[in-house]
C-alpha cells in the first residue's frame, strides 16, 4: 500500500486527502500489515481496528522513505512500525494510539502517545 489511502503509486493524493478516513481491519490479535511506503497527509485519518485493546498490529514499511504522519493516526490497540525509512511525525499531526512498543522514533523527536487525540508537537532543539 502506498501513501496510506491508496494502493496505486501513481493516484492523486489530493484525491485521497478527500476521502473518508481509511480504516484497516486486522481480523485476528496478532496482526502484520506489510506496505511500499505509509504516510498520513495533512486532513487524513487513518484507523487500525483489532479484536481487542490487547491486540498487537505489526505494521511493516519495505520501502526507503520514511513513515510520516501529518494527520491523524487511529489505533484501539498498540501499534508496531518496522520502517527502513525511520518515523518522523509533523507539526500538528495528532496520534490517538494506545502505544508503539518497539517502534523506533528517529532521536529528537518527541511523540506524545494518547487516548484523547492531543496534537503532537515536535520541539525545536
Amino acid at each position: 500500500m502506498v501513501a496510506a489511502c491508496s494502493s496505486d503509486p501513481s493516484s492523486d493524493g489530493e484525491q485521497a486527502a478527500a476521502q473518508e478516513p481509511l480504516v484497516i481491519r486486522a481480523s485476528s490479535n496478532k496482526a502484520i500489515v506489510n506496505f511500499d511506503s505509509f504516510s498520513v497527509e495533512p486532513g487524513q485519518t487513518v484507523k487500525f481496528e483489532a479484536p481487542s485493546p490487547e491486540s498487537l498490529i505489526l505494521v511493516r514499511v519495505k520501502g526507503p522513505e520514511p513513515v510520516t504522519v501529518a494527520g491523524t493516526l487511529i489505533s484501539n490497540c498498540p501499534l508496531k512500525f518496522e520502517a527502513k525509512g525511520g518515523f518522523k511525525v509533523e507539526s500538528g499531526a495528532t496520534l490517538d494510539v494506545p502505544g508503539m512498543e518497539g517502534t523506533r522514533f528517529p532521536a529528537g523527536v518527541p511523540v506524545v502517545l494518547n487516548r484523547q487525540g492531543s496534537p503532537v508537537v515536535p520541539v525545536q532543539e
